[in-house]
């Protein structure tokens, strides 16, 4: 059969059109824009796709895109390099329209975990040795107790630091007592540094910018404390944008806010407030029946006029109480102001410092009838001057002084009611000033060689009006013994000491990963803490250094080699030091500290010494991360009196306090992705010395304990697992809105660690009980949100 083309061709060209007008209404175009979620600006180069259309394209620089497909259900993929792929649903009929926001992915490790002021071989290249420094963002995803992050606690897991247990005041550096420490805020000491008995640190960590521990090789700059320093800056003000942080745990609640203020001020301001009576009626017993509160709170405003200058205050108030089950309660308080002005003069920089820090405690009886409040208070005013200037591209030099005037008041008793039966008594107050001044200069004399050799030079005096008691000549001191009283008026000097306090450290580098670092300190201490407890306690009070109590005089020498392997991933480091400390100051059996108006007739004289080798690596960077440190050393002290009848252990050296020799601490941290980690804690320490009966004899049917040696037995030794899984839901370092969530468990294993053994009598015997403060597994849960 034959066709004419020309009779068919106009079907084929309607069949044609048909086809064409078929396909024309089966495909859509879908056209949008990509923008980043947090920042809101348009995302180039975003791959956007639809599996069921085989269709792609890439968004151009405006982050537009126009895409293909045909009409039917489709599932449209947006994905690019470093943000979460994202999936959108459509059900086109027209042409859409769409705004897609892509978020980022979490990175596997925020960078302000490590200290941005820090550089990876700091460990090996720096000239200090025997320091701690640690981050506060990766203090917040540690494990928590009653889910607060916690400075002290932290640094107790740092090799040759220690606390007395939970609930206990304080902490301890190299054998040394709680008072040794010099605890610095903005250049201004702080003469509590606990919360509720020692459950907490005074300073709230979203306070601080970071915090270094100096357990040897002390800055000349610094002096006043014979064990270390512990230097906290406060934060400052952000200048980009105002910003809020606020966090609910079990038992505290804080809110901080920084920002500009204009173009060349900034501030922070913030607080907590803890409720943890909540806590307490969780648990049995008597516990139910004490309560607790405190706060906290802090301020800095910060003016820049140039790039060369800064003027700051900060403004800190802390405030605490509590009662136990009895009729008494503990109030105390702390208050600080400092100013500082940093500026520079051509290449002389310099800075001026005023600062004032108070304490004060009151015990108060609630008994009707004896209602009472006793009070004990410190204050301290200074003025500080810092100077420094390159003199050389190799060397720093660097002088100042300081002016430091005290006020104590030891002990004064009042009653509280009109019907109390308590007589009005006060001790004498102290009064004295510290004047101090030093040189330093830090030298790099070749390129593995670097020596920092400074000098401090502080005077003491001890000023009236006070009264001084003279004792007998030969007899051990007592009431009985008085024989005089020396009077003395205002201003008068009643005692005065000094004396130069030389500070060098050495670092030999051995090669590009290794060094060997030497140092020598000493130091005088003027302040003493008169303390019947092993822990820093609201009935504990300070004391200055007068004619029966001379200033302690501490002596450091230590060695340490380290080492960076595998491109710095991981740190090594191990140290060996040897401590002396003269005029210690111990205590009479039966002494009577509180409103004792002949105290220095129950103190004692005392020598210490202290030796260790801590040993430490840390993997600081990658999925898994962790510290190990340990410890081997001895504290021990020996009472030096004339009198047999006041030597402790026949004049032997004994354990100190806080002379535990084995401790061991492991953290570890693990990336488990998305924002979510691991951590965990481990710690084990040798049991704290203490003194049992050795025995007893009765008199009169009336048992009486014989404890014939001090320190020669010890509490059973303790040890303690935590783990936290911490959610981080930022996607970058300066992302504003977040929230970081801390799920913590706490004596994971609930192990009943004695905080003191105590004895009992019954019949004519004694018997022991074990005192445990968190015997048990504690549960937390921490929400920061931060916008």
């Amino acid at each position: 059969m034959r066709y004419n083309v020309f009779a068919i061709a106009p079907i084929l060209y309607v069949l044609i059109l048909l086809s064409v007008s078929t396909s024309a209404q089966n495909t859509l175009s879908i056209k949008g824009q990509v923008i980043d979620f947090d920042t809101r600006l348009p995302l180039s180069g975003v791959s956007v796709s639809s599996k069921k259309s085989k269709t792609g394209v890439t968004s151009n620089e405006r982050g537009a895109f126009i895409l293909g497909i045909i009409i039917d259900e489709q599932e449209l993929f947006f994905s690019y390099l470093g943000y979460k792929t994202f999936s959108l649903t459509v059900y086109p009929l027209e042409d859409t329209l769409l705004h897609i926001a892509l978020k980022r992915n979490p990175p596997d490790e925020l960078p302000e975990i490590r200290v941005a002021s820090r550089n990876r071989k700091a460990n090996v290249a720096d000239l200090e040795m025997s320091t701690v420094t640690v981050s506060v963002a990766r203090l917040k995803k540690t494990p928590l107790v009653f889910g607060e992050s916690d400075i002290i606690k932290m640094l107790s897991l740092a090799a040759g630091v220690t606390t007395t247990g939970e609930g206990a005041g304080g902490f301890n550096v190299r054998g040394g007592n709680a008072d040794q420490n010099l605890v610095l805020l903005d250049e201004t000491p702080l003469f509590n540094t606990s919360h509720l008995l020692g459950f907490y640190s005074a300073i709230s960590p979203e306070a601080v910018r970071d915090f270094t521990l100096y357990k040897g090789s002390i800055p000349a700059r610094y002096g006043g404390r014979v064990a270390s320093l512990l230097a906290l800056d406060a934060r400052n003000g952000n200048d980009s944008a105002v910003r809020f942080t606020g966090t609910v745990s079990p038992v505290s609640g804080k809110f901080f806010a920084d920002g500009p203020v204009g173009k060349k001020i900034n501030f922070l301001i913030g607080g907590r407030v803890a409720y943890p009576k909540v806590m307490m009626n969780m648990f049995k017993g008597d516990i139910k029946k004490s309560n607790a509160f405190f706060y906290d709170g802090i301020a800095k405003l910060s003016y820049n006029p140039d790039l060369n200058s800064k003027l700051s205050l900060t403004l800190y108030r802390s405030y605490d109480f509590f009662k136990f089950p009895e009729d008494t309660s503990y109030h105390w308080q702390s208050n600080l102001a400092v100013l500082q002005w940093k500026s520079k003069i051509q290449n002389i920089n310099y800075q001026v410092i005023a600062n004032y820090s108070a304490f004060i405690s009151d015990i108060r009886g609630n008994r009707e009838k004896y209602e009472f409040n006793l009070r004990t208070a410190i204050d301290q005013k200074e003025v500080k001057l810092n100077f420094s200037a390159r003199v050389h591209r190799n060397a720093t030099f660097s002088w100042g002084g300081s002016t430091a005037y005290y006020s104590i008041n030891p002990g004064s008793n009042s009653p509280r009611a009109a019907s109390s039966v308590i007589n009005t008594f006060a001790m004498q107050k102290e009064t004295g000033n510290e004047l101090a001044g030093y040189i330093n200069n830090e030298w790099n004399i070749f390129s593995n060689l670097a020596i920092q050799a400074g000098v401090r030079y502080a005077s003491f005096s001890y000023k009236g009006p006070h009264s001084v008691y003279v004792y007998e000549a030969g007899y051990p001191m007592s009431k009985e013994t008085i024989y005089d009283t020396l009077i003395y008026t205002k201003g008068k000097i009643i005692k005065r000491y000094g004396g130069w306090e030389p500070r060098v450290a050495v670092n030999i580098g051995l090669d590009s990963n290794t060094s060997l670092k030497l140092s020598y300190n000493r130091s005088r201490q003027y302040l003493h803490l008169v303390s019947n407890t092993i822990a820093i306690t609201p009935v504990d009070y300070w004391k200055m250094s007068g004619p029966y109590t001379p200033p302690q005089l501490g002596d450091q020498v230590a060695a340490g080699i380290f080492r960076n392997f595998n491109n710095d991933m991981f740190e090594a480091s191990a140290e060996v030091y040897y401590k002396k400390v003269k005029n210690l100051v111990e205590y009479k059996k039966g002494a009577m500290l509180i409103l004792n108006p002949y105290i220095e007739s129950d103190l004692l004289p005392a020598n210490g010494k202290a030796y260790g080798i801590e040993v430490s690596a840390e993997k600081a960077s990658g999925i898994y991360t962790g510290h190990v440190a340990y410890t081997w050393s001895r504290s021990l002290h020996r009472v030096i009196t004339a009198f047999p009848l006041e030597m402790v252990n026949n004049g032997a050296y004994y354990p100190s306090n806080f002379d535990r020799p084995h401790n061991l601490s492991f953290t570890g941290r693990i990336l488990l992705g998305k924002g979510w980690s691991f951590a965990t804690n481990f710690v084990y320490i040798t049991g704290r010395p203490s003194s049992f009966p050795d025995g007893n004899y009765v008199i009169n049917d009336i048992v009486i304990p014989d404890y014939s040696m001090r320190n020669k037995d010890r509490l059973p030794d303790y040890h303690r697992l935590d783990a936290a899984f911490s959610y981080d839901s930022r996607r970058y370092a300066a992302q504003k809105k977040y929230s970081v969530i801390n799920i913590s468990l706490y004596n994971v294993y609930a192990r009943k660690n004695p905080y003191s053994l105590y004895f009992k009598k019954a019949g004519q015997g004694l018997y022991a009980y074990r005192l445990t403060v968190l015997g048990t597994i504690i549960p937390s849960i921490t929400w920061n949100y931060n916008f």
